[in-house]
Protein backbone atom coordinates (compact mmCIF):
# COMPACT_ATOMS: atom_id res chain seq x y z
CA UNK A 1 0.00 0.00 0.00
CA UNK A 2 2.09 3.47 -0.48
CA UNK A 3 2.18 5.33 2.18
CA UNK A 4 -0.45 8.40 1.50
CA UNK A 5 -3.19 5.61 1.43
CA UNK A 6 -2.16 3.60 4.24
CA UNK A 7 -2.05 7.13 6.28
CA UNK A 8 -5.97 7.78 5.30
CA UNK A 9 -7.10 4.35 6.00
CA UNK A 10 -5.55 3.60 9.36
CA UNK A 11 -5.18 7.53 10.68
CA UNK A 12 -4.20 6.69 14.15
CA UNK A 13 -1.76 3.67 12.95
CA UNK A 14 1.68 4.06 14.98
CA UNK A 15 3.47 1.92 12.87
CA UNK A 16 4.65 1.61 9.30
CA UNK A 17 5.06 -2.18 8.42
CA UNK A 18 7.66 -2.04 5.17
CA UNK A 19 8.48 -5.79 3.41
CA UNK A 20 11.62 -5.44 1.16
CA UNK A 21 12.31 -8.43 -0.96
CA UNK A 22 16.51 -8.05 -1.81
CA UNK A 23 18.41 -10.15 -3.93
CA UNK A 24 20.94 -12.30 -1.86
CA UNK A 25 24.02 -10.51 -1.16
CA UNK A 26 22.23 -7.32 -1.43
CA UNK A 27 20.40 -7.16 1.93
CA UNK A 28 22.31 -4.71 3.64
CA UNK A 29 22.36 -2.20 0.77
CA UNK A 30 18.58 -2.93 0.74
CA UNK A 31 18.24 -2.25 4.45
CA UNK A 32 20.36 1.14 4.18
CA UNK A 33 18.12 2.46 1.35
CA UNK A 34 15.08 1.53 3.34
CA UNK A 35 16.77 3.29 6.57
CA UNK A 36 17.37 6.30 4.66
CA UNK A 37 14.03 6.33 3.01
CA UNK A 38 12.88 6.57 6.42
CA UNK A 39 14.67 8.84 7.94
CA UNK A 40 13.73 11.14 5.33
CA UNK A 41 10.17 10.62 5.05
CA UNK A 42 10.55 10.97 9.49
CA UNK A 43 12.55 14.13 8.30
CA UNK A 44 15.13 13.00 10.88
CA UNK A 45 18.35 14.97 10.58
CA UNK A 46 21.59 13.54 9.71
CA UNK A 47 23.44 12.29 13.23
CA UNK A 48 20.08 12.02 14.79
CA UNK A 49 18.94 8.77 16.59
CA UNK A 50 16.84 6.64 14.43
CA UNK A 51 12.91 6.85 15.96
CA UNK A 52 11.79 3.52 14.36
CA UNK A 53 12.84 -0.31 14.25
CA UNK A 54 14.36 -2.03 11.25
CA UNK A 55 13.60 -5.99 11.51
CA UNK A 56 15.11 -8.30 9.63
CA UNK A 57 12.60 -11.79 8.99
CA UNK A 58 14.65 -13.75 10.94
CA UNK A 59 14.41 -11.40 14.02
CA UNK A 60 10.91 -11.59 13.64
CA UNK A 61 10.51 -15.64 13.41
CA UNK A 62 12.68 -15.48 16.91
CA UNK A 63 10.39 -12.97 18.48
CA UNK A 64 7.18 -14.91 17.19
CA UNK A 65 9.20 -18.36 18.61
CA UNK A 66 9.22 -16.05 21.90
CA UNK A 67 6.01 -15.20 21.81
CA UNK A 68 4.98 -18.38 21.70
CA UNK A 69 7.04 -20.05 24.28
CA UNK A 70 5.06 -17.00 26.47
CA UNK A 71 1.14 -17.98 25.36
CA UNK A 72 1.95 -21.74 26.22
CA UNK A 73 3.14 -20.53 29.74
CA UNK A 74 0.17 -18.18 29.97
CA UNK A 75 -2.16 -21.07 28.73
CA UNK A 76 -0.82 -23.59 31.16
CA UNK A 77 -0.92 -20.98 34.26
CA UNK A 78 -4.55 -20.30 33.04
CA UNK A 79 -5.36 -24.32 32.69
CA UNK A 80 -3.62 -24.71 36.57
CA UNK A 81 -5.83 -21.85 37.88
CA UNK A 82 -8.84 -22.96 36.46
CA UNK A 83 -8.35 -25.81 38.15
CA UNK A 84 -7.41 -24.25 41.61
CA UNK A 85 -10.68 -22.41 41.32
CA UNK A 86 -12.89 -25.76 40.64
CA UNK A 87 -11.36 -26.61 43.88
CA UNK A 88 -11.75 -23.53 45.81
CA UNK A 89 -15.73 -23.53 44.35
CA UNK A 90 -16.31 -27.39 45.09
CA UNK A 91 -14.61 -26.50 48.84
CA UNK A 92 -16.30 -23.33 49.55
CA UNK A 93 -20.25 -25.09 48.37
CA UNK A 94 -19.15 -28.04 51.31
CA UNK A 95 -18.49 -25.51 53.49
CA UNK A 96 -21.89 -23.83 53.03
CA UNK A 97 -23.84 -26.94 53.50
CA UNK A 98 -22.33 -27.92 55.88
CA UNK A 99 -22.92 -24.56 57.98
CA UNK A 100 -26.48 -25.38 56.63
CA UNK A 101 -26.97 -28.26 58.39
CA UNK A 102 -25.32 -26.90 61.24
CA UNK A 103 -27.38 -23.78 61.11
CA UNK A 104 -30.47 -25.82 60.37
CA UNK A 105 -31.56 -26.00 64.17
CA UNK A 106 -31.45 -22.26 64.90
CA UNK A 107 -33.31 -21.47 61.89
CA UNK A 108 -36.20 -23.74 63.31
CA UNK A 109 -35.79 -21.90 66.81
CA UNK A 110 -36.18 -18.91 65.31
CA UNK A 111 -39.02 -19.63 63.51
CA UNK A 112 -40.79 -21.21 66.28
CA UNK A 113 -40.18 -17.97 68.53
CA UNK A 114 -42.09 -15.91 65.35
CA UNK A 115 -39.88 -14.93 62.81
CA UNK A 116 -40.92 -14.24 59.75
CA UNK A 117 -39.69 -16.66 56.99
CA UNK A 118 -38.83 -13.61 55.06
CA UNK A 119 -36.63 -11.73 57.69
CA UNK A 120 -34.57 -15.72 57.79
CA UNK A 121 -34.25 -15.67 53.84
CA UNK A 122 -33.23 -12.22 54.09
CA UNK A 123 -30.67 -13.01 57.19
CA UNK A 124 -29.30 -15.69 54.82
CA UNK A 125 -28.94 -13.49 51.60
CA UNK A 126 -27.18 -10.79 53.12
CA UNK A 127 -24.70 -13.21 54.88
CA UNK A 128 -24.12 -14.93 51.14
CA UNK A 129 -23.95 -11.38 49.52
CA UNK A 130 -20.96 -9.94 52.31
CA UNK A 131 -19.52 -13.86 51.79
CA UNK A 132 -19.63 -13.50 48.10
CA UNK A 133 -18.54 -9.60 48.17
CA UNK A 134 -15.59 -10.11 50.48
CA UNK A 135 -14.49 -13.10 47.78
CA UNK A 136 -14.78 -11.05 45.30
CA UNK A 137 -12.80 -8.12 46.71
CA UNK A 138 -10.10 -10.55 47.46
CA UNK A 139 -10.20 -12.36 43.83
CA UNK A 140 -9.71 -8.65 42.56
CA UNK A 141 -6.49 -8.02 44.51
CA UNK A 142 -5.12 -11.72 43.60
CA UNK A 143 -5.77 -10.97 40.15
CA UNK A 144 -3.95 -7.95 40.14
CA UNK A 145 -0.84 -9.21 41.91
CA UNK A 146 -0.93 -11.71 39.56
CA UNK A 147 -0.96 -9.41 36.57
CA UNK A 148 2.13 -7.48 38.35
CA UNK A 149 3.92 -10.60 38.95
CA UNK A 150 3.71 -12.31 35.27
CA UNK A 151 4.56 -8.46 33.78
CA UNK A 152 7.43 -8.41 36.39
CA UNK A 153 8.19 -11.75 35.07
CA UNK A 154 8.01 -11.16 31.36
CA UNK A 155 10.97 -10.80 29.02
CA UNK A 156 12.48 -7.17 28.36
CA UNK A 157 12.14 -8.02 24.91
CA UNK A 158 8.08 -9.09 25.12
CA UNK A 159 6.37 -6.85 23.10
CA UNK A 160 3.26 -4.73 24.64
CA UNK A 161 4.35 -5.88 28.54
CA UNK A 162 3.36 -2.50 29.92
CA UNK A 163 0.15 -3.74 28.42
CA UNK A 164 -1.25 -6.02 30.55
CA UNK A 165 -3.55 -4.94 33.00
CA UNK A 166 -7.11 -6.25 34.95
CA UNK A 167 -9.53 -5.30 32.66
CA UNK A 168 -12.35 -3.31 34.05
CA UNK A 169 -15.28 -4.74 32.25
CA UNK A 170 -14.07 -8.45 33.22
CA UNK A 171 -14.26 -7.03 37.04
CA UNK A 172 -17.19 -5.54 36.50
CA UNK A 173 -18.46 -8.96 35.33
CA UNK A 174 -17.17 -10.78 37.76
CA UNK A 175 -18.62 -9.07 40.33
CA UNK A 176 -22.28 -9.23 38.93
CA UNK A 177 -21.26 -13.57 38.31
CA UNK A 178 -20.82 -13.49 42.29
CA UNK A 179 -23.27 -11.67 43.27
CA UNK A 180 -25.82 -13.14 41.33
CA UNK A 181 -24.23 -16.84 42.59
CA UNK A 182 -24.76 -15.39 46.27
CA UNK A 183 -28.58 -14.54 45.60
CA UNK A 184 -29.25 -18.12 43.60
CA UNK A 185 -27.63 -19.92 45.94
CA UNK A 186 -27.54 -18.40 49.21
Amino acid sequence: IPRGTAQRLFPDAEETVLYIRAVPGQRERARDEARALLRQLRGLRPGAEDDFNLSTADQIIAQFDRLSAVIGLVTLALAAVSLVMVIACANVANLLLARATVREREMVVRAAVGAARSRLVRQLLTESVVLAAASAICGIALAQLGVWTLAALAPADLPRVDDIRVDGLVLVFALIIALVASIIFG
